[in-house]
């Protein structure tokens, strides 16, 4: 599912001089309704496109009980205890509704799932964990 998106979203990520990479350590495998699956992805890549300084990194590991989404980015959040309340943007950014971190922790939410956010060494994190 996450190789599928990355490459229906590859030129969107090239337009911007964007790398991503995969490092799959082991199959994250989670019983879940495929369509929100697809909602939770595509909300954490479309927020690590719209997020990423140009030229930077996107990558994604996978493990067992653990997925992380990390991209490269000027500065922390200043209010990240707020990222996943609905309509919060840190920026007046148009290409941003503040809704998809709201969305995505809802479906970890209901899913037994759980979400966090971090940000170090110029990345931001968004990891998933299995409860």
């Amino acid at each position: 599912l996450i190789l599928h998106n990355l490459d229906s979203m590859k030129e969107l990520f090239e337009m911007r001089d964007i790398k991503t990479s995969v490092n799959v350590r082991e199959e994250f495998i989670t019983d879940m309704n495929g369509s929100l699956a697809q909602i939770l992805v595509v909300n954490l890549l479309k927020n690590a496109l719209v997020h990423t300084t140009k030229n930077g990194t996107i990558q994604v590991e996978i493990k067992k009980h653990k997925l992380t989404f990390s991209n490269s980015g000027k500065e922390a959040l200043k209010n990240s205890g707020k990222i996943f309340e609905r309509f919060y943007k840190e920026t007046e950014d148009n290409r941003s509704t503040g809704l998809g971190p709201s969305l995505v922790c809802k479906i970890c939410e209901v899913n037994h799932l759980k979400i966090g956010y971090s940000f170090a060494e110029a990345r931001h994190f968004f990891t998933i964990v299995k409860s």
